[in-house]
Protein backbone atom coordinates (compact mmCIF):
# COMPACT_ATOMS: atom_id res chain seq x y z
CA UNK A 1 0.00 0.00 0.00
CA UNK A 2 1.33 3.45 -0.88
CA UNK A 3 0.15 7.06 -0.86
CA UNK A 4 -1.24 6.80 -4.41
CA UNK A 5 -3.42 3.86 -3.33
CA UNK A 6 -4.69 5.85 -0.34
CA UNK A 7 -5.57 8.83 -2.54
CA UNK A 8 -7.36 6.57 -5.03
CA UNK A 9 -9.34 4.86 -2.25
CA UNK A 10 -10.29 8.24 -0.76
CA UNK A 11 -11.48 9.48 -4.16
CA UNK A 12 -13.74 6.41 -4.41
CA UNK A 13 -15.21 7.31 -0.99
CA UNK A 14 -15.79 10.89 -2.17
CA UNK A 15 -17.63 9.61 -5.26
CA UNK A 16 -19.83 7.31 -3.16
CA UNK A 17 -20.55 10.08 -0.65
CA UNK A 18 -21.61 12.52 -3.39
CA UNK A 19 -23.73 9.83 -5.07
CA UNK A 20 -25.57 9.31 -1.78
CA UNK A 21 -26.23 13.04 -1.59
CA UNK A 22 -27.63 12.94 -5.13
CA UNK A 23 -29.74 9.82 -4.64
CA UNK A 24 -30.86 9.83 -1.02
CA UNK A 25 -33.01 12.77 -0.01
CA UNK A 26 -32.78 11.97 3.71
CA UNK A 27 -28.97 11.74 3.56
CA UNK A 28 -28.75 15.00 1.60
CA UNK A 29 -30.93 16.63 4.26
CA UNK A 30 -28.57 15.46 7.04
CA UNK A 31 -25.59 16.95 5.21
CA UNK A 32 -27.47 20.12 4.33
CA UNK A 33 -25.25 23.16 4.00
CA UNK A 34 -22.49 22.00 6.33
CA UNK A 35 -19.11 23.58 5.66
CA UNK A 36 -16.23 21.44 6.93
CA UNK A 37 -12.61 20.84 6.02
CA UNK A 38 -11.00 17.42 6.38
CA UNK A 39 -7.30 16.56 6.57
CA UNK A 40 -6.06 12.99 6.36
CA UNK A 41 -2.53 13.18 7.71
CA UNK A 42 -0.55 10.17 6.48
CA UNK A 43 2.39 9.84 8.86
CA UNK A 44 4.54 8.07 6.27
CA UNK A 45 3.27 10.05 3.27
CA UNK A 46 1.57 13.26 2.22
CA UNK A 47 -1.31 14.96 3.98
CA UNK A 48 -4.54 14.98 2.00
CA UNK A 49 -7.23 17.61 2.34
CA UNK A 50 -10.81 18.00 1.13
CA UNK A 51 -13.65 20.41 1.76
CA UNK A 52 -17.34 19.77 2.26
CA UNK A 53 -19.28 22.76 0.97
CA UNK A 54 -22.59 23.41 -0.75
CA UNK A 55 -23.70 19.81 -0.29
CA UNK A 56 -20.67 18.31 -2.07
CA UNK A 57 -17.43 16.79 -0.89
CA UNK A 58 -14.51 17.87 -3.08
CA UNK A 59 -11.82 15.43 -4.16
CA UNK A 60 -8.89 15.03 -1.81
CA UNK A 61 -5.68 16.77 -2.83
CA UNK A 62 -2.16 17.12 -1.50
CA UNK A 63 -2.50 20.88 -1.26
CA UNK A 64 -1.69 21.98 2.25
CA UNK A 65 -4.62 23.55 4.00
CA UNK A 66 -4.74 25.86 6.96
CA UNK A 67 -6.63 24.81 10.06
CA UNK A 68 -9.04 21.97 9.44
CA UNK A 69 -12.23 21.04 11.25
CA UNK A 70 -11.50 17.31 11.08
CA UNK A 71 -8.00 15.84 11.30
CA UNK A 72 -7.31 12.10 10.96
CA UNK A 73 -3.76 10.84 11.49
CA UNK A 74 -2.50 7.33 10.72
CA UNK A 75 0.10 5.49 8.69
CA UNK A 76 -0.46 4.17 5.16
CA UNK A 77 -1.05 0.59 6.28
CA UNK A 78 -3.69 1.57 8.86
CA UNK A 79 -5.51 3.98 6.54
CA UNK A 80 -5.46 1.51 3.66
CA UNK A 81 -6.83 -1.23 5.89
CA UNK A 82 -9.60 0.98 7.23
CA UNK A 83 -10.60 2.13 3.74
CA UNK A 84 -10.57 -1.48 2.49
CA UNK A 85 -12.58 -2.64 5.50
CA UNK A 86 -9.91 -4.99 6.84
CA UNK A 87 -8.87 -2.84 9.82
CA UNK A 88 -11.39 -1.74 12.43
CA UNK A 89 -11.25 2.02 13.09
CA UNK A 90 -12.13 1.35 16.74
CA UNK A 91 -9.25 -1.10 17.13
CA UNK A 92 -6.86 1.24 15.31
CA UNK A 93 -7.90 4.07 17.62
CA UNK A 94 -7.61 1.89 20.75
CA UNK A 95 -4.10 0.79 19.75
CA UNK A 96 -3.14 4.42 18.95
CA UNK A 97 -2.50 3.66 15.28
CA UNK A 98 -5.28 6.14 14.48
CA UNK A 99 -5.73 9.62 15.91
CA UNK A 100 -8.79 11.78 15.29
CA UNK A 101 -9.12 15.42 16.25
CA UNK A 102 -12.59 16.89 15.84
CA UNK A 103 -15.85 17.55 17.62
CA UNK A 104 -18.29 14.71 18.34
CA UNK A 105 -20.63 16.14 15.70
CA UNK A 106 -17.81 16.12 13.15
CA UNK A 107 -16.91 12.57 14.16
CA UNK A 108 -20.43 11.48 13.22
CA UNK A 109 -20.05 13.29 9.88
CA UNK A 110 -16.71 11.58 9.31
CA UNK A 111 -18.40 8.22 9.86
CA UNK A 112 -20.91 9.09 7.13
CA UNK A 113 -18.14 9.97 4.69
CA UNK A 114 -16.28 6.74 5.25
Amino acid sequence: MNADNILEMLQEKVTLFNQRIDNEEKFAGMIGDKQRSVCIEVTDGASLTARLADGRLADFSTEAGAETDIRVTADTETLGGMLAGTVSPVKAYATRRLKVKCSVRDLLLLKRIF
